[in-house]
């Protein structure tokens, strides 16, 4: 994204528009908590369960 902004930036000055891009910062939501709860479920009877168990931290 930066670099297309870059090249934005370059294009658009000679028209007196500017460019700058928006990147929102952390926020606290329930969303880790939630997909640890999913893998943990749909790995449940799989190949996977025992590596979905030891890299999640519930």
């Amino acid at each position: 994204m930066k670099g297309l902004s870059d090249c934005l930036r370059l294009e658009l000055k000679p028209f007196g528009i500017d460019m700058i891009i928006v990147e929102p910062g952390a926020t606290l939501t329930q969303w880790g908590a939630i997909a640890i709860e999913k893998l943990l479920q749909t790995s449940a009877n799989t190949a996977y369960v025992e590596a979905a168990q030891t890299g999640v931290k519930p």
